[in-house]
């Protein structure tokens, strides 16, 4: 009960020093990913889910972007612990996803020793701790609406380096961001 609820609200808090490491079933640490993941989703993902409004949840960038980025880290963490370590396939699927799942989400459960991976996947885990699951989520970090309007302002101030008397607003889900709420995000 104490891992189910801390792993929805992406807590990551454990009844034992190990956490999740204790159970060995590969059943409850993938049952595990899939709830730290919902934990990070925004919860009118679910609404809109709930209602059959698929073409909501399609059209939602920050979603989208969140399920990239969570399923190509996590097939790239797989991969390198797959080649660089004596961890089976099979294993390193598992936890690469659960890995790094936990540190998008910042539920922070751990099964294998970070200190034995390569220093690769260090630089990868250093870099998702910043990252964060969807605004209005429960999980903690930056949240994947921020870097997304701080890239495409990022690529909106670059065209306009060529183009400097062009209207180019940044847009999430084809809305106009307000210049205001991009200079207090950048800020």
């Amino acid at each position: 009960v104490c891992h189910s609820l801390s792993t929805l609200s992406t807590g990551g808090f454990s009844t034992r020093n190990d956490g999740p490491a204790v159970f060995s079933s590969p059943y409850i640490l993938s049952v595990m990913t899939l709830f730290m993941f919902f934990g990070g989703t925004n919860p009118t993902v679910f609404y809109f889910a709930f209602k059959r409004n698929f073409r909501k949840i399609s059209g939602n960038n920050e979603f989208g972007i969140y399920l990239i980025v969570a399923a190509s880290v996590s097939l790239l963490v797989s991969f390198i612990l797959a080649i660089s370590s004596d961890i089976p396939v099979a294993k390193s699927l598992q936890a690469g996803f659960f890995h790094v799942i936990s540190l998008i989400t910042t539920t922070g459960y751990f099964t294998h020793d970070w200190n034995k991976w390569t220093y690769l996947l260090a630089i990868i885990v250093f870099i998702l701790m910043f990252t964060g699951g969807m605004a209005g989520s429960a999980s903690g970090g930056i949240k994947m609406i921020r870097l997304m309007i701080i890239t495409l302002n990022s690529r909106k101030e670059t065209k306009l380096l060529i183009h400097p008397d062009a209207y180019l607003p940044v847009r999430i889900d084809r809305k106009p961001v307000q210049p205001n709420i991009v200079y207090n995000l950048l800020v």
